[in-house]
């Protein structure tokens, strides 16, 4: 069976790796490298803010969170596990998306700054896009995955072509690689 994923940032990739896994021949069509996507300059961290349905989420949440922390043992992957602090103006419950096994407490009085009554003590990971971009392409690579550039301007478009011969859609093959050099300061923000 063929998929074809549009994009190539971390989701893109993310679907494209998970189809490859399951039997699909998959060709990613975007319009830029990952390298130049919105993913190699975005924040990454995990954490379930605000999220619904939340008792889905906290499924999904605790499985993302056992495959990125796995991944922290990879030094390709670009991914650390920070302890940080989050503050409350009031003493917190448990949030809502904890499961047991995470690295989690309350914080002691003596953590807290001035006018904070709360906070949860966290080892999470931190993701440096730029460096997980190129794993995540080498993957979907290794994998037998294609990627070519290829601009689309309407999801109608992407339906009439996705169902024609691969000889006959002629996209360019993509030949980039994500530039590790230009990694966020993302691993600065938890200490």
């Amino acid at each position: 069976m063929q998929a074809v994923v549009i994009g190539a940032g971390v989701i893109g990739l993310s679907c494209g790796i998970r189809l490859r896994q399951a039997g699909f021949d998959v060709e990613i069509w975007a319009r830029e490298a990952p390298h130049r996507t919105t993913s190699s300059v975005a924040a990454a961290i995990w954490y379930p803010y605000n999220a619904f349905p939340r008792e889905r989420v906290a499924a999904w949440g605790a499985r993302t969170f056992s495959v990125l922390a796995a991944l922290a043992a990879d030094p390709a992957a670009g991914i650390t596990m920070r302890q940080g602090l989050e503050i409350f103006p009031e003493p917190p419950g448990d949030p809502w998306w904890l499961e047991p096994g995470m690295p989690f407490r309350h914080a002691r009085a003596d953590e807290l700054p001035e006018g904070y009554l709360g906070g949860y003590v966290l080892s999470l990971p931190v993701i440096e896009m730029p460096i997980y971009l190129a794993y995540l392409e080498a993957r979907f690579r290794d994998l037998g995955g294609r990627v070519a550039l290829r601009p689309l301007h309407s999801l109608d478009e992407a339906l009439a072509d996705a169902g024609s011969p691969a000889s006959s859609r002629a996209p360019r093959p993509a030949q980039f690689t994500t530039n590790p050099a230009s990694a966020s300061a993302s691993s600065r923000l938890w200490s």
